[in-house]
């Protein structure tokens, strides 16, 4: 008998140790299992971190290139492909004058406008700011609309300040620059600006 009373605290011994080993095991398998999806998210993680560095140092080689006449800024949230070397202009279209544009802002009223008068740079090659010009003025209507349709979407807050200028600025030059074949616009000027 002073055997099995003895036997019988070895087994329940016995017993707590298996569990506590199968505790033990799976608390490990857990949190193997945590730091491998840890690992995996961070290994996605700089696929992506890659892909975006790759990106801006394609966007940095092709801005510091001499061959190319705009840079960008970051403007905000938004890049602007606009020119950044206002002492030297390239040709500035229309020649003869500005192009005027007078548009209803967006409003609740609907009682606000905006009168503007614009032009374009263009290339400093003379060769290629000819070429970007005939275009220019063979697609005229087709401008004027993008160019309305981009002006009247904005509301009076979105061209109070010089920062909404700059958007509008830019927006105008990547809509124009997307249906031009032989060449392109590095900048829009307001000439007038007027809110009423």
């Amino acid at each position: 008998m002073a055997e099995e009373e003895k036997a019988t605290p070895q087994s329940g011994g016995e017993k707590k140790s298996k569990a506590i080993l199968f505790v033990v095991i799976g608390i490990i398998v857990v949190l193997l299992i945590l730091v491998g999806i840890v690992v995996f998210m961070l290994m996605g993680g700089d696929d992506e971190e890659e892909k975006k560095q790759e990106s801006t140092t394609q966007v940095e080689a092709q801005a510091t290139q001499p061959s190319q006449k705009a840079a960008q800024i970051i403007v905000g949230n938004t890049i602007s492909v606009r020119s950044r070397d206002k002492f030297r202009p390239g040709l500035i279209y229309p020649a003869e004058g500005p192009i005027p544009f007078t548009v209803n802002l967006m409003t609740q009223t609907g009682k606000r406008y905006l009168k503007t008068s614009m032009q374009f740079e263009l290339d400093k090659d003379e060769a290629k700011a000819m070429a970007t010009q005939a275009e220019l003025d063979k697609k005229m209507p087709m401008i004027k609309d993008v160019v309305i349709d981009i002006l009247s979407s904005k509301s009076l807050e979105d061209v109070a300040t010089s920062k909404g200028k700059n958007r509008v600025k830019d927006e105008i030059v990547k809509r124009i620059n997307e249906f031009l074949m032989d060449g392109k616009v590095f900048d829009v000027f307001f000439v007038d600006f007027v809110v009423s």
